[in-house]
């Protein structure tokens, strides 16, 4: 399933929500006045704070479509890494409440 991009309503025009079916899973946005003009678009995965040195869940990218591509390397190795596969949905007509149940363990060693 592709990433989608949905405009943020209450951002700039250059203000992204990152869509998987009807989930939001991420956020890409231009930085005004960025330093580094290689690097002005900001992406990251939300709910995802730490994890495995594998996966990154927040990058600069010189264009939107590298963000978008960056975005979408790292989600997918996340995805694998947890186990996890996308589940299928009408983010058109699917306005149910999602519940995502998660078990955390604590590593042993």
């Amino acid at each position: 399933m592709a990433l989608l991009l949905q405009p943020n309503t209450a951002g700039s025009p250059d203000d992204h929500h990152v869509m998987q079916g009807g989930w939001q899973v991420g956020r890409i946005y231009k930085r005004q006045n960025a330093l580094r003009p290689e690097t002005q678009w900001l992406w990251s995965i939300s709910g995802v704070y730490r994890g495995p040195a594998e996966a990154r869940f927040t990058g600069m990218s010189g264009t939107l479509d590298e963000a978008l591509a960056a975005m979408k390397e790292n989600w997918d190795k996340w995805l694998a890494l947890a186990q996890l596969t996308a589940a299928a949905t009408d983010a058109g007509t699917d306005r149910t409440p999602k519940v995502l149940s998660v078990v955390i363990s604590k590593s042993v060693p």
